[in-house]
């Protein structure tokens, strides 16, 4: 999958909110090399808790980002802390992403992005306030392995791990050395609060495993999926034109040039799972009759796409037997954000909530 994916945003949004208190950093694409079956759990723990708390800081900022503070006891979150704290998060191509798109469907990824920004604000301040209390001591030691362990994810994660370099790749993100090192004692801070939490999980017993089996099917499945390549347009009538160009023999190359709002390179999304792609999309790409190398018309909010569909994959089915395995790992990381978000909402409930200081 590819970040700049207009419809895939709201997806990535979702997984960030998910696990932005589950990590300080930005570093590590976690919904990159995963079906949206695996992200989205099934509806499976929410984590809303100190999320609806940011909405509601959000919703007070008002539609033009009025520059209003919240305090929580005597620490002061600044609206400068949380313009920092979006530009810590936002993917590297998130502007030239909201570029291409209408100016209302704008406010909604970014609005999503700063309730983001505010949720991993908060939880920091709560996990202080419990280091603070608990009399936890963060050492040097702590943050190094913090360090260690995330260059060797990003390095395996590279295209060529053999000459990988922290310092270039974080340069190429618009990152630095000394913000990466804030992101590892964070990181640090977070790992030495939550490990003895996690010492209460439970193995899973077979019945739960295959009761969590049951329950989300789907997950363990591997969605049908479509490789398409996209025209993006914005409006009817220019998708119309280059439907009509490519069915007068034009090439797919010719009509991106005239009418798509993507660079060359974005325009060729690869296999896309089905349960990645928005609905509208979904019913054309896998509705009965709909035949290969010919262009179709979707529109999603306010966009209109031209997609040309070169190969489908059906869904397979996988066995309890064959799921097994993944179900029980599942399920276990299931009771471990759970144990997590259920810690973090008692501090939230201790501390306080935070209390908005207008301009």
């Amino acid at each position: 999958m590819k970040k700049h994916l207009v419809w895939i945003l709201p997806v990535i949004l979702v997984i960030v909110l998910t696990l932005g208190w589950f990590v300080y950093f930005r570093h590590l694409p976690f919904f990159q090399g995963k079906s949206s079956s695996q992200n989205n759990s099934s509806g499976q723990q929410e984590y809303t808790g100190i999320l609806k708390e940011a909405q509601n800081l959000v919703s007070q900022m008002g539609d033009e980002g009025e520059k209003v503070s919240f305090k929580i006891r005597d620490v002061v979150i600044t609206y400068d802390d949380i313009l920092y704290e979006e530009a810590r998060l936002k993917p590297f191509d998130f502007e030239q992403t909201m570029s291409k798109i209408p100016e209302k469907d704008q406010k909604v990824y970014r609005s999503k992005l700063r309730e983001d920004a505010v949720t991993n604000l908060l939880n920091r301040i709560y996990i202080d306030f419990y280091i603070e209390d608990n009399k936890i001591t963060i050492t040097e030691e702590m943050v190094e392995k913090a360090h260690n362990e995330v260059e060797k994810l990003l390095r395996e994660r590279s295209k060529n791990p053999e000459a990988f370099d922290l310092e270039s790749y974080l340069t190429s993100i618009g990152d630095t050395m000394e913000a990466f090192r804030k992101d590892m004692v964070n990181q640090a801070k977070y790992t030495a609060v939550t490990t003895p939490l996690l010492k209460k999980v439970s193995i899973p017993s077979e019945k739960e495993i295959k009761t969590f089996y049951e329950t989300n099917k789907e997950m363990f499945n591997e969605p049908a999926g479509a490789d398409l390549d996209i025209i993006l347009t914005d409006s009817d009538e220019k998708a119309e034109q280059a439907i009509l160009l490519l069915k007068n023999g034009s090439t797919w190359e010719n009509a991106c040039a005239k009418f798509s709002k993507l660079e060359p390179e974005q325009t060729h999304l690869g296999m896309t799972y089905q349960t990645d792609m928005p609905e509208e999309m979904s019913k054309i790409v896998f509705a009965p009759g709909t035949k290969l190398n010919t262009p179709y018309k979707v529109q999603f909010m306010t966009q209109w796409y031209v997609i040309k569909i070169n190969s489908i994959t059906e869904k397979v089915v996988h066995t309890y037997e064959e799921a097994r395995s993944s179900a029980e790992q599942q399920l276990t990381e299931t009771k471990k954000r759970g144990i997590i978000d259920q810690f973090l909402k008692d501090l939230a409930e201790k501390y306080g909530k935070p209390e908005v200081i207008k301009p």
